[in-house]
């Protein structure tokens, strides 16, 4: 018999054409999951927590038993520290912790204790004299130009305490460098100054500064608390710099 011709199979390409896009989806699939898990395994630094600003401030009031005031029968060290006890007050009325020197403590040691403690300042508190010429007077303020917000800190207590006095200012020094050279400012790492109030080897300025010793008190603590309102801002800063790095980094 003769045969018969067969048909021919129609090409289904719709079929094989669901086969590759099914294909092109499970690999497809297959990266996005494999892509997921990596990035799972990629450690991501967490943002920097911010750390609470707390202020603390350190007094330094000079310990010069042997400096003698022209009036009042008292020294150097038993006035200063009478007006660093008058700067802790309005501080503390403030809510910021207040630490004073001991009035044994080397310099060395008051340094030691600033640099402990990373405290926010570091003030000094003095009166001055003009030595065997004598003849002295007005308001100056030395500072460490390294430390980061010694020259601000210097300014603002300085601004506060010139105002008061009676007498022409002198101004503010490098206390890191020659004549000038003043171990406790060169040698302390936190924000720090000495500030000179007046000069106490004249009756007329020794009692002035024993007559006003809360004023100056007063005028000290201003000049701190201005400085704590800008060190809070430069923390506040910091963070916000770090938060936005790590999210610029992240995206």
């Amino acid at each position: 018999m003769p045969q018969k011709k067969r048909k021919k199979s129609k090409v289904r390409y719709d079929r094989i054409i669901s086969v590759i896009v099914i294909m092109i989806l499970a690999i497809y699939a297959g990266k996005q999951l494999f892509k997921s898990n990596s990035e799972k395994d990629i450690p991501v630094s967490a943002p920097e927590a911010e750390v609470p600003f707390e202020p603390v401030i350190y007094l330094s009031p000079s310990n010069q038993t042997d400096n003698p005031y022209a009036a009042g029968n008292t020294t150097e060290a038993e006035v200063m520290r009478n007006v660093s006890e008058s700067v802790k007050k309005y501080l503390e009325q403030n809510g910021v912790t207040v630490y004073v020197a001991e009035p044994d403590f080397s310099l060395q040691e008051k340094i030691d204790f600033a640099n402990e403690n990373n405290v926010t300042a570091h003030v000094a508190i003095h009166s001055n004299a003009g030595g065997d010429s004598g003849g002295g007077e007005g308001t100056e303020c030395f500072y460490n130009p390294k430390v980061l917000g010694s020259k601000v800190l210097a300014e603002y207590i300085y601004s506060r305490v010139s105002r008061l006095t009676p007498t022409d200012d002198r101004g503010m020094f490098d206390g890191t460098q020659g004549s000038a050279y003043l171990y406790e400012v060169a040698t302390s790492e936190v924000p720090n100054c000495l500030i000179e109030v007046e000069f106490h080897d004249s009756i007329e300025h020794a009692q002035w500064i024993i007559d006003h010793t809360d004023e100056l008190g007063k005028s000290i603590a201003d000049g701190i608390m201005q400085y704590i309102g800008y060190a809070e801002e430069m923390h506040e800063q910091k963070y916000t710099e770090s938060s936005e790095t790590e999210n610029g980094e992240q995206n």
